[in-house]
This record gives structure tokens, sequence and C-alpha cells, in this order.
């Protein structure tokens, strides 16, 4: 899904339950909107919302502007996640902690160098 799908259709979290053959959906209300390097865009609830996250409402609200108003908000936003992260790692002394965090903070700089060069949207 990409952004622009995920905001024309914002009312549930796509998550869920895969058992066996059968794919249970969340269908608890979007608060948030994914935006993963791997599996594309898309909404999520508070309890699917387990990684750095931009509100929807901030996504939706942007949209409602020029998209190159829209790319250098959500930039800065991926920006300060990232800024928070390098925080995160120099204040932790957990190894593992660490690493989960400097993986975190390669993903928040990939996904603003993505939405700055024109992708992701």
């Amino acid at each position: 899904m990409d952004l622009d799908m995920a905001l024309r259709f914002p009312g549930e979290c796509t998550e869920g339950v895969a058992r066996g053959d059968e794919f249970e959906p969340c269908d608890m209300p979007a608060v948030a909107v994914r935006m993963d390097v791997e599996h594309g865009t898309y909404p999520v609830c508070a309890r699917h919302a387990r990684a750095p996250m931009i509100s929807l409402l901030s996504v939706i609200s942007a949209a409602r502007v020029d998209e190159a108003q829209v790319r250098a908000s959500l930039a800065a936003e991926f920006d300060v996640l990232a800024a928070k992260l390098t925080v995160a790692i120099e204040r932790t002394t957990d190894v593992n902690a660490r690493s989960i965090c400097r993986d975190r903070r390669a993903q928040m700089a990939t996904a603003a160098q993505m939405v700055r060069g024109g992708g992701m949207l």
C-alpha cells in the first residue's frame, strides 16, 4: 500500500494474525502510518505502533498541502526520530539495545532520504 492509499482508507489497522492458512485482521482504529522500507506504507492501531511512528493526523494534515511541503515535513520527522535514537545509543550500555537503535536509526535515515528523493509517497 502506498501513502496515498493509506490516507484514503486510514480507518482500520491493517495488521493481523495469521493462523495456519487464515488471516485474522486487527480491525482496530488506525492512529499512525507505518512507513516501512521493506513492506511499504500502511495504517496501524496503537497496539501495532511498536516502532517509531508518525501520527496519522500529522500525515493527513500534511497531505492537504503541497507535496514538497509534505515531503519536507515527513523527512524532518524522520530526522527527529533518528536524532532521538542517536541519544538512546549514547545513553545505553546494553549492547543489544544499541544494535537495535542503530538499525532503527539507519531505517529512519533511509526513509528520510527516500522521502526527500521523491520516493515513498
